[in-house]
């Protein structure tokens, strides 16, 4: 298993730059090494992929691996995003669908007005709370990366579904 972390906060570099950046240094610190071209799920979590003006994100992030055989997409499930990516790695490592995962997750924010940012977050509340004001938000950028290793398939006790 490894863990990236890029510097918190008001960055210079852009999203691909902060992708880029995170899944490499993910990679140079797996435990017990680990080539890209042995990890076959890339995903990437983003809040709202507005704020990277890139819909494809996760096709960026499968250029940067630099392994045309992985699987790769993005999950966007607003606050939750980092957690549901984490949570369907898990689930297809556990599965069998792959063995080496690769998660990543990137927010960047300052780049854009206050208003905006806050436009683009206050949709993510749904309809009824789109109204509501919002004076004051952070607005930070960093790039996480978890790159999740299948070390045999997990015991479990609990009953099979139907």
């Amino acid at each position: 298993m490894s863990f990236s972390h890029t510097k918190y906060g008001k960055l210079s570099e852009d999203i691909p730059t902060l992708l880029r950046s995170s899944i490499e240094s993910a990679i140079s610190n797996v435990d017990h090494g680990i080539d890209p071209s042995d990890i076959d799920l890339l995903i990437v979590s983003n809040l709202d992929n507005q704020f990277a003006n890139q819909h494809q994100i996760g096709t960026v992030a499968w250029g940067y691996l630099g392994n045309p055989r992985a699987q790769a997409f993005r999950i966007e499930a607003a606050c939750a995003s980092g957690g549901m990516a984490t949570h369907v790695a898990k689930q297809m490592i556990d599965s069998g669908v792959a063995r080496n995962a690769l998660v990543v997750g990137v927010e960047k924010m300052t780049h854009l007005s206050t208003g905006t940012a806050t436009s683009i977050l206050i949709r993510e509340a749904g309809p009824r709370k789109s109204t509501m004001e919002l004076r004051s938000l952070p607005r930070t950028g960093s790039a996480r990366s978890c790159i999740w290793r299948n070390m045999g398939r997990p015991k479990t006790t609990s009953p099979s579904l139907p």
